[in-house]
C-alpha cells in the first residue's frame, strides 16, 4: 500500500474543485454529487440589511427538503415581526403573492403561560407570532424546514424558533406556514415588518435525496 502525505491539494483547474475517490469537494463544501446528505447551498450575513434574499437554489430532483437556519438575528427597530415570503422565477425571482396560512404554538420559559394557535393568515407573505427586539441579548436563532411546491403540492415552512422577545421574555415558539399557491417555489426571502436587519446570520442547506 502507498500513501501520500501533504498538507495542501489545490485546484488545478480554477473553480473545478478537487475530486478525492470520486467525491468531488469545492470550497470546503462536499459536492451533493458525492452523496452527503446535507448539504450548503447559499449564505448572507446581515449588516443593516434589507433583507436575506436566496433565489434559486431549488433542485427537487437532487434534494428532499431544505432547511434554513437563521443565526442570531436581531432587527434595527424594536418589535418588528419576522416575514417569510417564498419566491419564483429562478434566478430573477420575484415574490409570491397570495394567502399565507399559519397555525403555531408557543412556551414561555420564565412565564407559566404557553398556547397553541389556528387558523392565522397573512396576505403575501407569513409573518412570525411574535414581535423581535434589538436590546441587549433580545435576538432569536430558528430553524426552518420548507419544502417547496414540486408541481404537486403547494410550498410549505416549518419555523421554529428561541430567544429573548421584546417583551422581554424568553420563549420557544414554532410556526407552520403553508402559501395557497400552486406556483412552483424556487427561493424565499426572509425580512422584517419595518426596518433593517441589524445582525444575523441566514444560510439555506439542501437535504439530498
Amino acid at each position: 500500500m502507498s500513501e501520500i502525505q501533504v498538507n495542501t491539494i489545490n485546484e488545478y483547474t480554477g473553480a473545478n474543485g478537487v475530486t478525492i475517490d470520486g467525491a468531488l469537494i469545492k470550497d470546503s463544501q462536499l459536492a451533493s454529487t458525492a452523496g452527503g446528505g446535507l448539504v450548503r447551498l447559499e449564505t448572507a450575513t446581515a449588516s443593516d440589511s434589507p433583507t436575506f434574499t436566496f433565489d434559486n437554489f431549488v433542485d427537487n430532483s437532487t434534494y428532499s427538503y431544505y432547511k434554513l437556519i437563521i443565526e442570531e438575528i436581531v432587527p434595527a427597530t424594536d418589535s418588528a415581526v419576522l416575514h417569510f415570503v417564498f419566491r419564483s422565477g429562478g434566478a430573477s425571482g420575484a415574490d409570491m403573492t397570495g394567502t399565507y396560512r399559519r397555525s403555531g404554538s408557543y412556551e414561555y420559559m420564565d412565564l407559566a403561560s404557553h398556547a397553541q394557535y389556528s387558523n392565522g393568515s397573512d396576505t403575501d407573505y407569513s409573518r412570525t407570532a411574535f414581535n423581535y427586539g434589538n436590546s441587549t441579548n433580545e435576538n432569536f436563532s430558528s430553524e426552518v424546514t420548507l419544502y417547496p411546491n414540486n408541481g404537486q403540492s403547494l410550498s410549505k415552512g416549518i419555523h421554529e424558533y428561541i430567544g429573548r422577545r421584546n417583551s422581554p421574555y424568553l420563549i420557544r415558539a414554532q410556526d407552520n406556514f403553508i402559501l395557497d399557491n400552486a406556483t412552483a417555489m424556487t427561493g424565499i426571502k426572509i425580512e422584517f415588518s419595518s426596518g433593517n436587519i441589524t445582525s444575523g446570520k441566514a444560510t439555506v442547506y439542501g437535504v439530498k435525496r
